[in-house]
């Protein structure tokens, strides 16, 4: 898969991509880090962070204040909530459905909708 076929994937997908990866509590940096080591593609600091606050919000998330790395600065961590996590198991739920029901398009050729 392409790079940029890949970020287009990744940007439309935050989210879910978000609470994916702090099923474990991390850090904004540790997050786009992270992304980035698995999928080879730096997200905009931007499009992460807002998705980040927006899923604390909902409540999906929620964070607190850490001592940074070097004791100096503290560091915002987040990490799921019980509803984060449904949230989070809901959207694999749907992309399983969207993929069973494109590949039913592919083998019959016509929408099965």
């Amino acid at each position: 898969m392409s790079k940029p076929l890949m970020r287009k994937i990744l940007s439309r997908n935050i989210d879910t991509l978000v609470l994916f990866c702090c099923q474990e509590p991390i850090t904004g940096y540790g997050l786009m880090a992270q992304i980035e080591q698995v999928f080879g593609i730096r997200l905009g600091s931007g499009l992460v962070y807002s998705s980040l606050m927006r899923l604390d919000r909902d409540a999906l998330l929620f964070h607190q204040f850490v001592e940074g790395k070097r004791g100096t600065r503290k560091a915002c961590s987040y990490a799921l909530t019980a509803k984060g996590m449904a949230g989070f198991l809901e959207s694999i739920h749907g992309l399983r459905l969207l993929c069973q029901a494109s590949k039913k398009k592919g083998e019959s050729g016509h929408d099965t909708r």
